[in-house]
C-alpha cells in the first residue's frame, strides 16, 4: 500500500531527533518490520537500527510467517494492506499459535477508523499507529511495548522461580513430616521400653529386697499395702507355678503316727517317725 509519511519524516529529521537524552540501546530486541512498501521498509529499518534494536524486515505476509518459522522477534511492526496475507489475518494466524502469540504487534497503518481500530485490537493487536506517523511516536510505543515484555517475562521467570519454591518446599515439609512421624514412633516405643524396664526393675527389687511378712501367719504385705498369702505374692511377681505337698513336720503334726501308721509303713521304726523324719523326708522325695 503507498505512504504516508509525515512531514518531518526523512532520513535527515530522523538524525536530528536523535540526541543523547534520548538514546535507548537495546542491542538485544529484535523487530520485524512488515510492509508492502520498500520505502516504509527502510525508513522504519534506518529509524529504529539507529536506536540499536535488531531489525528485520518482511514485504508480505508470507515472507513474515517463513521468517517466524526460524525466529521469535520480541515486537512485529504490522502493516494491515498488504497483498495474499494482510495484517488482520497474519495477526489471527500468529495469536493462535501458542509459540507466537505472546510476541506483542503494533499495527501501523494509513486505515484511521475507530473501526478498523477497534478490528486492531480484537484481533490480539498491542498497540495501533496511524499513518503518516512520527519517528518519536513510534520510538516511543516500541520502547513501552518492549519494556512491558522485559516485565512480563521477569514476571513469568519469577512466577516459575517462585512456584519451583513452593514445591521444594512443599518436598521439604513432607520429608520433616515424615521424620518427625518416624521420631515421634520412636520416642513412643522409647517410652514403652522404659516403662516395661521400670516394672521389671520394681519387681526385681521387690523379690531381691526386703519384705514385710508377718511373724505369725506368714502372710506378705504387697506393694498396695494389702497383706496376702506368700504363695499368692510370690505367684505375681515371678514366673512360678506352685504345686501343693506336705513337709515332714507338718505331716506328723497332722497324721501323727498313732493314729495313722500306715502313712509311716516306709519311715524306719513308724512309731519312732519323728525321731527320723529326715530318713523319712528322703524317702518321700524318691519316685
Amino acid at each position: 500500500m503507498g505512504v504516508f509519511l509525515h512531514s518531518a519524516f526523512c532520513p535527515l529529521s530522523i538524525r536530528r531527533t536523535m540526541t543523547k537524552e534520548s538514546v535507548f540501546s537495546q542491542e538485544d530486541a529484535v523487530i520485524l518490520v512488515v510492509d508492502d512498501t520498500p520505502a516504509n521498509l527502510h525508513l522504519l529499518r534506518t529509524l529504529l537500527s539507529a536506536r540499536g534494536y535488531s531489525v528485520r524486515s518482511a514485504p508480505t505476509g508470507r515472507h513474515a510467517l517463513i521468517f517466524l518459522k526460524k525466529t521469535l522477534p520480541d515486537l512485529i511492526l504490522l502493516d494491515i494492506k498488504m497483498p495474499e496475507i494482510d495484517g488482520y489475518d497474519m495477526c489471527r494466524l500468529l495469536k493462535k499459535e501458542k509459540r507466537t502469540a505472546d510476541i506483542p504487534i503494533i499495527f501501523i497503518s494509513a486505515l484511521d477508523t475507530v473501526t478498523d481500530k477497534v478490528k486492531a485490537f480484537a484481533l490480539g493487536g498491542a498497540d495501533y499507529i496511524s499513518k503518516p506517523f512520527h519517528p518519536d511516536e513510534v520510538l516511543s510505543r516500541v520502547r513501552t511495548h518492549l519494556d512491558l515484555k522485559k516485565v512480563h517475562r521477569e514476571l513469568a521467570d519469577r512466577n516459575r522461580r517462585l512456584e519451583k519454591e513452593i514445591l521444594e518446599r512443599k518436598h521439604a515439609e513432607n520429608a520433616l513430616r515424615r521424620q518427625s512421624l518416624e521420631l515421634q514412633e520412636r520416642l513412643a516405643e522409647r517410652d514403652r521400653l522404659i516403662a516395661e524396664l521400670k516394672k521389671a526393675a520394681i519387681h526385681i527389687k521387690t523379690l531381691n529386697g526386703l519384705l514385710p511378712i508377718c511373724a505369725s501367719c506368714k502372710n506378705i504385705r504387697n506393694d498396695e499395702g494389702y497383706w496376702e498369702q506368700i504363695e499368692v505374692y510370690i505367684r505375681d511377681h515371678a514366673d512360678i507355678t506352685f504345686t501343693h505337698s506336705i513337709c515332714p513336720n507338718c505331716k506328723i503334726k497332722l497324721y501323727p503316727p498313732d493314729k495313722y501308721p500306715e502313712l509311716y509303713r516306709d519311715c524306719p521304726d513308724g512309731a519312732n517317725a519323728k525321731q527320723n523324719i529326715t530318713e523319712c523326708n528322703v524317702r518321700e522325695k524318691k519316685p
